[in-house]
């Protein structure tokens, strides 16, 4: 009986201990598949395990995520300074009276200069035929023309390199006539308007300066010379600062 007893508290002891070991072997595949799991779940990742590699699966055990692609650059950030204004004195046409106005600021603490102005004159008007194939041709057209006792000149540089220029107008209206009664003559007459530019001199003061200059202090040198003008314009519209020193 006693051993029958011992025996049987051994078996049980034997029952346990197997018991024991295959829920931890469960486990640990549980464990290592759930990582399997997380590792395929990574975008870029795998982690292959030697028994899919006999298998025939791929040779490779781990594919490193490639990295984000990197941010475009920020754009560069939009110009918001605005064009800049001059404030202009003039039109200040002796160089004597430039240099004096000039001095009058100066010991103001404004910092002003004598500087050419592109200003933009009245247009002119130009008739003229539309240029022939060769010099040639266009030498018997003007031939032609001066035959019929028009006025007429051979244009022989620019966009209109062997035209026939048939005169320049001041006035639109005296320009149109004259195109009617080529046409009338039985030539394609053509009217362009050319805008003209031409140079002033001003006294200029740069935004930099300007705040010491008031509505006051214009008033002022205004009284003294009526015919000095006060405008605004775009700075860059100078065309050179001259030299009077």
């Amino acid at each position: 009986m006693r051993w029958t007893m011992i025996g049987l508290f051994l078996l049980n002891i034997v029952f346990a201990v197997w018991g024991w070991l295959g829920y931890s072997y469960t486990k640990n595949v549980e464990s290592l598949d759930a990582v399997v799991s997380d590792v395929d779940s990574m975008p870029g990742a795998r982690l292959v395990l030697l028994k899919e590699q006999q298998a025939g699966a791929p040779a490779t055990s781990l594919t490193i995520p490639s990295p984000p692609n990197e941010q475009p650059p920020l754009p560069a950030l939009a110009e918001t300074a605005a064009t800049q204004i001059c404030t202009l004195l003039g039109p200040v046409l002796q160089s004597e009276d430039a240099k004096a106005l000039i001095g009058r600021l100066a010991a103001l603490q404004i910092n002003a200069k004598y500087v050419a102005l592109q200003v933009a004159g009245s247009p002119d008007y130009w008739v003229y035929l539309n240029p022939e194939p060769t010099k040639d041709l266009a030498v018997a057209k003007l031939r032609e023309l001066q035959g019929k006792k028009i006025d007429s000149f051979l244009v022989s540089q620019g966009d209109l390199t062997n035209g026939i220029s048939l005169g320049i107008f001041d006035s639109r209206e005296n320009a149109e006539k004259h195109q009617q009664a080529i046409v009338q003559l039985g030539y394609d007459a053509k009217l362009r308007e050319n805008s003209r530019n031409y140079l002033e001199q001003w006294v200029a003061i740069y935004p930099d300066q300007v705040s010491g200059f008031s509505p006051e202090l214009y008033n002022q040198l205004h009284s003294e010379n009526s015919k000095l003008d006060l405008r605004k314009d775009e700075c860059g519209k100078v065309a050179s600062v001259i030299d009077i020193h």
